[in-house]
């Protein structure tokens, strides 16, 4: 596995639907980039998996696949990798978007869906409008060739979780939003 190039990483399932889109949408932006140097680490697996890796076949030579993974090696995973990258079409939370801003991987994604309140836009990573592919893009290239900004993001991205979702956050949110629901 090269090393001295920056390593893009996604976490998903291969499934029918939004999960589709998400990899065709990836797919379309690292295609018009092949001129700069980025590897594609993916992993996930599921019932649409020949499909996702028949759409990454043009760039078979840049995407290693993973398969499914147990929870205890992803951290190491992402760890390895220098940035996170998934479209998100219509993602309702994203546990993967934390995982990776906790191991430290700037994130590069849509503004939809529940993304946006786990991702710092501008400080752990780069949110963009669904339908503005070339940002999207563009994204992409800013943090694989701006390794300082990647550093800064890579920062910030650990402390936000650590900050505003680890365990105690989190149950103190739900206990605001339980109690609320009882009066």
């Amino acid at each position: 596995i090269p090393i001295n190039e920056p390593w893009i990483l996604t976490v998903a399932m291969m499934r029918e639907g939004d999960k589709l889109r998400s990899y065709r949408k990836l797919y379309k932006a690292l295609h018009t980039i092949l001129d700069r140097k980025w590897r594609l680490l993916v992993v996930g697996s599921g019932s649409a998996e020949s499909k996702v890796k028949n759409i990454f076949e043009p760039m078979s030579d840049r995407v290693t696949w993973l398969g499914l993974q147990v929870s205890e090696k992803l951290p190491n995973i992402y760890a390895s990798c220098d940035l996170y990258c998934w479209p998100a079409i219509c993602e309702a939370y994203g546990i993967a978007f934390l995982e990776a801003q906790a191991s430290g991987l700037p994130v590069v994604a849509c503004r939809e869906g529940g993304v946006p309140s786990v991702v710092d836009n501008t400080n752990t990573g780069i949110l963009v409008d669904p339908n503005d592919i070339n940002t999207f893009i563009d994204s992409i290239v800013t943090l694989l060739e701006n390794v300082d900004l990647r550093e800064k993001m890579r920062k910030n991205a650990i402390n936000y979780v650590l900050k505003k979702h680890d365990l105690l956050n989190a149950s103190q949110s739900m206990n605001k939003l339980l109690c609320e629901a009882i009066e």
